[in-house]
């Protein structure tokens, strides 16, 4: 089988594919359930589902691959920010996962731990394979992805194997940000094939397959309908990519960011001070950033979002309120509705009503957007336009007018 590629629909067509997504009782065939055919295919195929093998899983949440491993490993550890208020597939209690089995399964065999996948904690070549499926992406920076690759190499036995998948995004718009940090080629190329890549001690198994069929049911379609193989979310398309690993050698290279541009080393510093609490660093960083003419649109508006945060956590209001009418404009160009819509709230918050009613508009239309986004703009936007004054409209629509003469 082809281990590392990217989400095909065609790949149902194959029978050992078509069998495990029945076992798995996964019916739709949408990325999710092709990340956990896919992982627990190529793990079959390299003879380590034989009944003998360790195997610990990182922010697996409730998955099927926990209970499904537990036939055929000696021991499984399913591992993930359990009782988390971030992360909705982490929100259960450690001992609600073992309920959540949809099949059944060995439970002698299965520990359930809330662990961080930065720092696993187990000994020095513990397991013959660890998997995880679009969790590795969901840290906050790239160094500490570096990390989790780290602690991935530490655990394993020599010769073990890391069964990854991980959120790719095929467009040539560089999409990375904190908690998402969304492959593409430029990553691929410096991470895991370049002649200095920042994966080290690893193998791939085979060739990257970057190419996907023609088949209708890749085209993307608008993130909001739910259930593809590629979506059109952001300003972006995403898919989903797998990754087998083999470890050969020593963990040996530290992690540097001259594989980023500048401006995005720049960007996650600033975010790295917001969340660390160090506001006037975070605001010294981002600001020069909102208003560099040489920085794609997309960049300023992320880096104005970001500042926003920033800059509402130090108490200045006044600042805020002169960002978000100063780049105003910017903001209803964009097309990434993960950055309008905080910045659509923001100007809610601060009374900046037609501001936000003009974000609230956008977000509705653009493709990209998610259905929890759609719903909220259009409730937001009920409230304004049943109000007793027609003002905020009459504004809404002179700075619409605005926008679409530039």
């Amino acid at each position: 089988m082809k281990f590392c590629k990217v989400a095909d629909i065609e790949d149902w067509q194959q029978p050992e594919f078509q069998a495990t997504a029945a076992m798995l009782k996964l019916k739709r065939k949408v990325r999710k359930s092709w990340e956990f055919i896919q992982v627990y295919n190529g793990l079959q195929a390299l003879g380590l589902l034989d009944g003998q093998t360790r195997a610990i899983g990182l922010g697996v949440g409730h998955e099927p691959l926990i209970y499904a491993f537990t036939h055929v490993c000696q021991s499984v550890i399913a591992t993930d920010l359990y009782d988390s208020q971030t992360w909705a597939t982490a929100s259960m209690a450690t001992e609600q996962v073992y309920q959540q089995n949809l099949f059944e399964y060995g439970r002698d065999r299965l520990t359930v731990r809330h662990m961080d996948m930065t720092q696993i904690e187990y000994p020095d070549a513990s397991f013959d394979f660890v998997w995880s499926c679009c969790s590795i992406e969901h840290v906050h920076n790239f160094r500490q992805l570096h990390q989790v690759f780290a602690e991935i190499h530490r655990v394993l036995k020599p010769g073990g194997i890391a069964a990854l998948t991980t959120e790719f995004n095929p467009t040539a718009q560089h999409s990375y940000e904190p908690n998402m940090l969304f492959t593409d080629e430029h990553w691929i190329n410096h991470w895991l094939t370049g002649n200095h890549a920042l994966i080290q001690g690893f193998e791939l198994l085979d060739a990257i397959d970057l190419t996907v069929t023609d088949h209708p049911g890749n085209h993307p379609v608008p993130r909001r309908q739910g259930g593809s193989i590629r979506a059109l979310t952001r300003d972006i398309q995403l898919t989903s990519i797998a990754f087998f690993l083999r470890k050969t050698g020593a963990f040996a290279q530290p992690y540097h960011e001259e594989w980023l541009a500048p401006e995005i080393a720049q960007y996650f510093a600033g975010c790295d001070a917001h969340r660390s609490q160090q506001y006037a660093q975070a605001e010294a960083l981002l600001q020069p950033l909102t208003t560099r003419s040489d920085l794609a649109l997309r960049f300023r508006v992320g880096a104005c979002h970001r500042l926003l945060d920033t800059l509402l956590s130090q108490g200045k209001k006044k600042a805020a309120i002169a960002l978000c009418k100063a780049h105003l404009n910017d903001f209803l160009k964009d097309e990434c509705s993960d950055h309008l819509m905080p910045i659509a709230n923001c100007c809610d918050s601060l009374d900046l009503q037609a501001e936000a009613m003009a974000l609230y508009q956008r977000i509705e239309q653009l493709p990209g957007s998610h259905v929890k986004q759609v719903e909220r703009s259009h409730e937001v936007l009920q409230r304004y336009r049943t109000m007793p004054t027609n003002p905020v409209r009459r504004m809404m629509h002179r700075l619409l007018d605005q926008r679409n003469r530039q």
